[in-house]
């Protein structure tokens, strides 16, 4: 319990999440159950001030998850600072190689979920898809359009997957995971 409570003390300053972070914390002053609560709630304030990136969304459900881990003594403090430093570096990455690629934080997410599915021709499926939400940007707010997303994203993954349960497995996902981020 003393974790809890430590924890609502200590959150005093929010640090930016990006490739200097780790070495911000290394040198801050202050114990590592600071260290831990801090990280925590900045990449959750990352992901709500950029709410519209999909990987941060998930990258604040997973640090929430290393919290919960820690507040329930599960992991120790070292195990949950260096869970939380390999997702910054997981972020890190991902930016660098979505930069390389010049796709915005949309068609990235998209292009890694195909890739990660075993999609062949994940840059192609990516382009369609990235296309089919352009052309129903009220997709998050009526029925109607993102039925008509869902089929589109549908056809274009199906093009490279014969197995049509597969298909809408990769479907659902990857536009409940979108609208979590839309919200």
């Amino acid at each position: 319990m003393k974790r809890q409570s430590e924890a609502a003390e200590i959150v005093t300053d929010f640090i930016a999440i990006n490739e200097q972070t780790i070495d911000l914390i290394k040198q801050k002053h202050g114990g590592d159950d600071t260290k831990v609560i801090n990280l925590i709630k900045s990449i959750e304030k990352t992901a709500q001030d950029q709410s519209g990136d999909p990987f941060l969304i998930a990258m604040a459900d997973r640090a929430k998850a290393i919290q919960e881990s820690y507040e329930d003594r599960q992991t120790s403090t070292q195990e949950a600072i260096d869970d939380l430093f390999a997702e910054i570096k997981r972020n890190e990455q991902r930016r660098r190689e979505q930069a390389e690629k010049g796709y915005d934080s949309l068609r990235f997410f998209v292009f890694k979920t195909m890739q990660e599915e075993g999609v062949t021709n994940a840059e192609t499926v990516s382009a369609k898809i990235a296309k089919a939400f352009v052309d129903h940007p009220n997709w998050a707010q009526t029925d109607a359009e993102l039925r008509e997303l869902r089929k589109e994203v549908t056809f274009a993954v199906y093009a490279e997957k014969d197995d049509l349960d597969e298909v809408a497995a990769i479907v659902e996902k990857l536009v409940d995971k979108l609208l979590r981020s839309s919200a």
